[in-house]
């Protein structure tokens, strides 16, 4: 949706990236104004991650990567067999360090800047020059970073819970009228309340996401980061405790859960509506006045909610997060500024986190970082050299097609390659109508700053390609003849693609349907690690960086899932989300209770201490797991342990549906095949 924020918002940047690129021409020359391209790319994508955590180690990283690639570049162009070699080794080491199983890949500027280094290669007189310009634009990455994200955790944080204690105040309010006899007005709530939990689910993401980034090593997660994700957790837990009153909860599927729930409902809906609403006021209130508000103050709210009888296991629930949840809250007051980016290094970084043992761990043929780094190196190599034999001037917009089309999963070649011929005819077409009417080189010039600005706007791939073709048609129209240059840039892009394609599909090819398969093991897995984890704890050896960096991952996993999805179609993908959802906050709400509150009751402990029916799940061993479960909440008296077994039976439970809806998709990707 277009607004005057956003259009402000796109102006400025447009203007910041046109007076870029001409202080990069004025100091580096002509020949390097592709590089500055490349540079203001990689600095406005990597803006989405905090590399100011290791910020000295960041930077010898880009300075390296850059160095390397204008090295080989340069060498690449000596000799077109040499430059076969080279360009491949150059790609790959682009497309397998820049490619992540979850986290979105960041290839791109770094594969563009490569590829206008071997189409405009300078000599040995002016190589010192474009090394330069590449060392100077790792630094230019690493200060947008200290500008713009040196206090990101802090000013994200701050503002993006305080927006959560908004819509969950907004949902309390929703669920009031869900009282409402008016089945017009319960209907209108419960289509609001699903939007409330769709903006929760948003920020949450947004911020679980920050906190990844901002781990050092990869693993040690800063203070500032465990304080925010032990409060954010909190409201998201709130959020599905109150989830319970609409009539579609997912929770309410299992009728011994239900009948539970109810039998303790002393307590009325709108009491616990009103409760979660003084309380959640409360919390807002300590959050947007962090630095003035005492300890003491805080300490306070949370002995009330202790001080608290009650015998609705919904209540007490609600009671039992804000007692933690207060905690939380005077742990991250404590931290300051200067500290915000240390972690205590308390345990060892285990193997499944070492940047090295990924690298290792995907280096195989099975692997999709490495099919697609395969891929991309081979095909652009494979179009570098026929830009070379033949000598072809604009030679590099094959490269540039073969690039930009070569993607990790075969059906998404198949789409873009389709969407970018489109987008390039229709761009070549209003191209040829503009610069036949329009002579005049000064509004010439104007169109193809048009281009580019409308560029800016656009989020589907073949407009891209319309305005894409419509401004490097009007930049090169200046060294040669419209028509000619129309003509090639349609039979580049054309070969460009058929090369992407033939390689996509017989060179290590891998489908989305193989992928999704994949990162849904990959989530089964963390989920038996997680119930692992929760089982050390009891003995007090739990990683607390390990399980942290666990219950991060599967947003991630949710986030990677939707992508995919859009090429695959799983129409089984909701549920096992909505799932996944109730399962993590099940799994972190045991987490935190089994570490904070004595359990009471000795077989309680007992069953906690043997959860592999749970973590080591089987069909077969569900019942009887079920069973122990729902007699110790039968024969527990403390309320505590009851929502410590409820906890475990709603996580069993979880395990099953996960379980299932993945032997679902199991079967369907082998009946596609």
């Amino acid at each position: 949706m277009m607004t005057k924020k956003l259009v402000i918002s796109k102006t400025k940047l447009f203007i910041f990236i046109i007076a870029f690129i001409s202080i990069f021409i004025y100091l580096f020359g002509s020949k390097n104004t592709l590089i500055g391209v490349g540079i203001v790319t990689a600095m406005l994508t990597l803006l989405e991650r905090d590399l100011t955590i290791s910020p000295i180690k960041n930077l010898l990283k880009y300075l390296a990567i850059n160095i390397i690639l204008g090295i080989l570049s340069f060498f690449a162009v000596q000799n077109m067999y040499l430059g076969v070699l080279l360009n491949f080794i150059a790609l790959f080491i682009i497309g397998y360090v820049f490619s992540y199983d979850l986290k979105r890949a960041v290839y791109v500027p770094f594969g563009l800047m490569y590829i206008f280094m071997v189409s405009i290669p300078v000599g040995k007189s002016e190589f010192p020059m474009r090394l330069s310009a590449l060392a100077v634009g790792a630094v230019i990455i690493m200060i947008a970073q200290f500008v713009m994200n040196r206090n990101r955790m802090k000013n994200v944080g701050d503002k993006e819970l305080i927006s959560i204690c908004d819509e969950l105040l907004e949902k309390i309010s929703l669920l009031k009228n869900t009282i409402n006899d008016d089945s017009s007005i319960i209907k209108s709530s419960m289509r609001k309340i699903d939007s409330c939990n769709y903006r929760i689910n948003s920020i949450s993401k947004n911020l679980k996401m920050v906190i990844f980034d901002n781990r050092k090593d990869d693993f040690y997660i800063s203070i500032r980061g465990i304080d925010i994700m032990n409060i954010l957790f909190s409201l998201e837990r709130i959020s599905l405790i109150l989830e319970r009153y609409k009539k579609d909860s997912k929770e309410f599927e299992d009728e011994d859960i239900k009948n539970i729930l109810e039998e303790s409902s002393i307590n009325s809906k709108s009491d616990v509506l009103v409760v979660a609403t003084k309380e959640i006021n409360y919390i807002k209130m300590c959050l947007e006045n962090k630095d003035t508000i005492t300890d003491k103050e805080i300490l306070g709210f949370r002995d009330y909610v202790i001080a608290q009888d009650t015998k609705n296991i919904n209540l007490k629930e609600i009671y039992s997060v804000l007692e933690n949840l207060y905690e939380f809250l005077v742990d991250y007051k404590k931290v300051k500024s200067r500290d915000e980016k240390k972690a205590e290094r308390k345990s060892k970084i285990p193997h499944e986190f070492k940047r090295l043992s990924i690298y290792k761990k995907n280096f195989n043929l099975n692997s999709i970082r490495f099919s697609y780094a395969v891929k991309i190196a081979l095909a652009t190599a494979v179009a570098g050299f026929i830009m070379d034999y033949f000598h072809l001037r604009d030679g590099r917009w094959i490269m540039l097609t073969v690039f930009s089309l070569t993607q990790p999963y075969a059906e998404n070649c198949i789409q873009r390659s389709r969407k970018r011929i489109e987008g390039t005819f229709i761009g070549a077409v209003i191209f040829i109508v503009l610069f036949s009417i329009i002579k005049d080189s000064t509004l010439r010039s104007l169109i193809v700053l048009l281009a580019g600005y409308i560029n800016s706007y656009v989020v589907d791939y073949r407009k891209l390609m319309v305005c894409v073709t419509v401004s490097a048609l009007g930049s090169a129209v200046v060294m040669g003849d419209p028509n000619v240059l129309t003509i090639s840039r349609i039979s580049y892009v054309a070969l460009g693609a058929i090369i992407a394609l033939i390689v996509n599909k017989f060179i290590l090819p891998y489908d989305a349907k193989t992928g999704y398969q994949h990162v849904i093991e990959m989530y089964k897995g963390i989920v038996k690690n997680i119930i692992d984890e929760v089982n050390k704890s009891i003995e007090n050896v739990a990683d607390v960086y390990y399980i942290k960096n666990l219950l991060l991952i599967p947003s991630l996993i949710e986030d990677r899932l939707m992508l995919i999805n859009a090429i695959y179609k799983d129409k089984h993908q909701e549920d096992f989300l909505e799932n996944q959802k109730l399962l993590i906050s099940n799994m972190y709400n045991l987490y935190i209770n089994v570490n904070k509150n004595k359990i009471k009751d000795e077989d309680v402990e007992k069953i906690l201490r043997d959860t592999n029916y749970i973590s080591n799940y089987n069909v077969d061993k569900y019942d009887e797991g079920r069973s122990v479960i729902l007699e110790s909440i039968v024969n527990t008296k403390s309320l505590g342990d009851k929502i410590i077994c409820l906890n475990l039976l709603q996580t069993l439970n979880g395990v099953k549906e996960m379980y299932r809806i993945s032997n679902i998709t199991k079967v369907s990707i082998k009946e596609a095949a």
